[in-house]
């Protein structure tokens, strides 16, 4: 097989890729790469299908061999960006993105990646202010359109965030992973009214898929008034918990010392936290599971 024959190759492979038709992109590829297995730009496709085909560890192999020979590689770059990505590897992917914009600064989609990031690690001031700059160069980059809308959902729930957040679940599937991201995102930063939030529009945009529906009943319950005093607990988890034994040791010694009543007080008040954590939430769960 000759330049020209691998390039066409590569060319029929690059447009079965972005219809996502792996099997045929993959019985393409197969000879080629048998003929030519040196051969980068045929590496660098594999990984791409790779990648799409959910096999991360290879994808990273041979990105890796074809960023040794061509490290500013954009593709290459792209793509172990994704990887990195995916693996929630966010300081690295944040390293290789800031890379490629240095290389390219009017990219539009560089800059939605990057937001993408500064989504997922809850920068939320961040990742707007990156998709309004990407937004400068690309008005329809999907990326920074899910990124902005997203932003200032979160910021101002209002009717018309929630429309945009509608329009980009109908026209970009890809947009709701994202926004099950940001869901677990401010879950594990407390934001539980967010997440729930968000949870509500993925129901009303797929409202049989049984996983959304629970994930939304889960966060209506987590975001309960009555399990406000129990924030700490659950933002800090043992860190919390350790404190709060610590604080109901000490602070019984001490008032026993000064006062006997406030300790009694203090004794009963945290007795009475105590128990309602252990439980008030799984009393709770079964009561709005009914």
């Amino acid at each position: 097989m000759d330049a020209t024959d691998s390039n066409e190759v590569m060319t029929q492979v690059g447009a079965l890729l972005e219809r996502r038709r792996l099997d045929q992109a993959r019985a393409l590829l197969k000879p080629a790469l048998e003929n030519q297995p040196d051969h980068l730009g045929l590496v660098l496709q594999s990984a791409w299908l790779e990648f799409l085909d959910d096999s991360p560890g290879v994808a990273m192999q041979s990105v890796r061999h074809v960023l040794a020979a061509e490290p500013q590689n954009a593709s290459a770059r792209f793509l172990y960006f994704r990887l990195v990505t995916e693996l929630e590897n966010y300081a690295e992917a944040e390293r290789a993105i800031i890379g490629l914009l240095g290389d390219f600064p009017e990219e539009a989609q560089y800059y939605g990646c990057y937001a993408d990031v500064m989504l997922r690690t809850l920068h939320f001031d961040k990742a707007l202010r990156l998709a309004r700059e990407g937004l400068r160069y690309d008005p329809d980059d999907i990326a920074c359109l899910t990124t902005q809308t997203l932003c200032e959902f979160i910021a101002h729930p209002t009717s018309r965030s929630n429309q945009g957040l509608q329009r980009l679940m109908v026209q970009d599937p890809q947009s709701t992973h994202t926004i099950r991201l940001v869901v677990v995102a401010l879950v594990q930063g407390g934001d539980y009214s967010g997440a729930r939030r968000l949870s509500q529009e993925l129901v009303r945009h797929d409202p049989k898929s049984e996983s959304i529906v629970e994930l939304a009943r889960t966060l209506r319950i987590e975001d309960h008034w009555s399990m406000l005093p129990l924030w700490p607990l659950r933002r800090y988890g043992w860190g919390a918990s350790a404190i709060l034994w610590l604080a109901g040791v000490l602070g019984t010694r001490a008032l026993s010392d000064v006062n006997p009543t406030v300790a009694a007080v203090y004794v009963t008040a945290f007795l009475i936290y105590v128990v309602y954590s252990w439980v008030w939430p799984p009393l709770l769960r079964r009561l709005v599971g009914t």
